[in-house]
């Protein structure tokens, strides 16, 4: 009796490997687990947005340029720059959708709402800043500071930086200043004045350059001798 269900798992074991196609595999206990995913936490999230926030301003090139093409691609070198963040460009992108989807749902009935922590923050400059097109391309909304300066004139980092500041809702510093202080990270505070600095940087090099040009300027017409001795001919002359 025990050889017959033998025989008959064994059967059942050869017929299994017959109906079993070339290509698959048995399953095995130890790799039946699902693919590891790519979690982001919330300072990853901030360090996100603050990334894109600083470059909208490349969103002002046409769709076909380099430098918009290029944008996600600037996001992903950023975020390993700058935080030692390693997402590539397709995370960075499909990220910020995700999040901004969540902005819009947050903030299309009630834009005025004081946010309460720092990513909250981001997300409702996010909402001001940006649009997603219908085949889910990321432009600047018709709203944005950044639009509306686009025919007036080139945008500079810093007045990006200072166009998105302005959309702070008033109320915001007196009423949510000091909680956020006590409860958002001081380095995501810090990492996002860093951005600002970046953009001071490149204005401060330009002038220093410049200032280097006058000075190489100056500095002949100060060594050069001013005629001394024909000033005191003169002084004699007229005291002769």
């Amino acid at each position: 009796m025990v050889d017959s269900d033998n025989d008959t798992n064994m059967t059942d074991f050869f017929k299994m490997l017959i109906t079993t196609s070339p290509g698959q595999q048995l399953a095995h206990p130890d790799e039946d687990r699902s693919r590891p995913r790519s979690f982001w936490s919330m300072r990853e999230d901030e360090f996100l947005l603050t990334v894109v926030l600083s470059n909208s301003q490349l969103l002002l090139h046409g769709p076909r340029s380099k430098k918009r093409r290029s944008f996600w691609h600037l996001v992903s070198s950023e975020l390993t720059t700058q935080f030692g963040m390693a997402k590539n460009k397709r995370q960075c992108r499909d990220r910020f959708k995700l999040l901004f989807q969540k902005s819009i749902t947050r903030n299309q009935f009630n834009v005025e709402q004081a946010p309460d922590s720092k990513l909250e923050w981001l997300l409702q400059q996010c909402f001001r800043t940006f649009h997603l097109t219908d085949t889910s391309e990321i432009v600047l909304a018709e709203s944005s500071p950044l639009s509306a300066s686009e025919t007036s004139g080139s945008f500079t980092e810093q007045q990006t930086v200072t166009a998105n500041a302005q959309c702070l809702p008033r109320h915001y510093v007196a009423k949510s200043s000091v909680p956020l202080i006590e409860r958002a990270d001081v380095r995501t505070d810090i990492q996002q004045l860093l951005c600002t600095m970046m953009s001071l940087q490149r204005q401060m090099d330009d002038l220093s350059c410049r200032v280097d040009m006058i000075t190489n300027l100056v500095t002949p017409l100060a060594r050069k001798p001013a005629g001394r001795g024909s000033f005191d001919s003169h002084n004699d002359a007229l005291h002769g």
